[in-house]
């Protein structure tokens, strides 16, 4: 499995870590282990983020070349509870999935 995406929580005690299997994985750094699985995605992960007070993580999934891997593109950006790995919405259609950033941050109002 590739690591495609990469992001700190504020607070630099976890990494969000997304993957080519569709799976993001929350590691906590001062346990040193996977402390939940967010699952939901039907491609890779191409864009991680955690909203700025680390409460929510925006995860983004789709292909920038449609040749590189297989012929499914989600497409999608899903939000979920950082803490309990709940997601709360999937926004469907964003090319490339490179938005999740922006779209947690306009959620959020920053």
């Amino acid at each position: 499995t590739a690591v495609y995406a990469l992001a700190f929580s504020p607070d630099g005690h976890q990494l969000a870590i997304g993957s080519s299997d569709g799976i993001v994985r929350l590691l906590d750094l001062r346990l040193q282990e996977v402390v939940l699985t967010l699952r939901g995605h039907e491609s890779e992960i191409t864009n991680v983020v955690f909203s700025p007070d680390g409460r929510r993580i925006a995860t983004a999934s789709g292909q920038h070349d449609p040749h590189l891997c297989g012929s499914h593109v989600d497409n999608t950006v899903r939000i979920w509870d950082a803490e309990t790995g709940v997601q709360s919405a999937v926004l469907r259609g964003h090319a490339f999935g490179a938005l999740g950033g922006e779209v947690l941050r306009q959620k959020e109002g920053v």
